[in-house]
């Protein structure tokens, strides 16, 4: 049945990405999509040691101008599904001083709206390859969503457009993106994978590329989420800020 059901999305992503790609589709993914599962979140078998962290040799505007929006907008209906709870607790690190924000995992774009609304002064980069991951495959509630889920992301934030960046890969390799482009965020938002060993190469890949940057997350609930995050902070020092399912980092 998994295995049906995984072929049927398959289907379901290839009719839309034929009917779509001519018309509004600009910018390739930086990496392959697969449609059977989601794309490997490591580009290698350790990959914070062998990133070259000298290789920042584009400029912050070849990024901008290097993925743009479609002029089109989608065809599909706007979709406010989320699990988006962080809201007072997220609100108390947004303000208008800050000028580029990334957030990893943006589902449908709740989070990613109340962040540009409470930043207003802010580029948010939003960093998914939005295919879902293994849970939302063994759920059929996600089936649909799962088929347009890139395409609703762009009709739920149209109107920001002009200050938000999505970035259609992998986590790590998004965070690397940004780096050799001389980006250097002011916040980093975590809301991608539940699994342990994802979170943790995001935090490690976080805190080598943009050391001075404020971490903070989601899913504070999972035992996963808590247990990386944790081993995290005891490996390099950080306190942790808890609140419900929020968790921030600091020195």
């Amino acid at each position: 049945m998994h295995k049906i059901s995984k072929i049927l999305i398959s289907i379901s992503f290839t009719i839309t990405n034929f009917f779509y790609a001519e018309e509004y589709l600009t910018k390739p993914p930086i990496v392959p999509i697969y449609l059977d599962e989601p794309p490997s979140r490591k580009t290698n078998n350790n990959p914070i040691e062998t990133f070259n962290l000298s290789a920042n040799t584009y400029s912050p505007q070849e990024f901008y101008t290097k993925y743009t929006w479609p002029t089109i907008k989608p065809r599909v209906e706007p979709d406010d599904h989320g699990w988006f709870v962080n809201a007072a607790q997220l609100r108390l690190l947004l303000n208008n001083k800050q000028l580029l924000i990334v957030e990893l995992g943006s589902w449908l774009g709740s989070s990613t709206r109340f962040i540009l609304n409470h930043a207003q002064n802010a580029t948010v980069i939003a960093v998914d390859h939005w295919l879902g991951s293994t849970e939302h495959y063994a759920d059929s509630e996600f089936h649909i969503k799962l088929a347009t889920l890139y395409e609703t992301f762009l009709v739920n934030c149209w109107d920001y457009k002009h200050r938000l960046i999505p970035l259609r890969t992998t986590t790590l390799q998004g965070l690397e993106e940004i780096y050799i482009h001389n980006l250097h965020p002011d916040l980093v938002y975590v809301d991608a994978s539940h699994d342990y060993d994802a979170v943790l190469s995001d935090l490690e890949k976080i805190y080598q590329l943009f050391p001075s940057t404020v971490i903070a997350g989601d899913d504070w609930m999972w035992n996963s989420v808590r247990a990386a995050v944790c081993d995290f902070a005891s490996k390099y020092e950080f306190s942790i800020q808890a609140s419900k399912n929020f968790w921030q980092l600091q020195k």
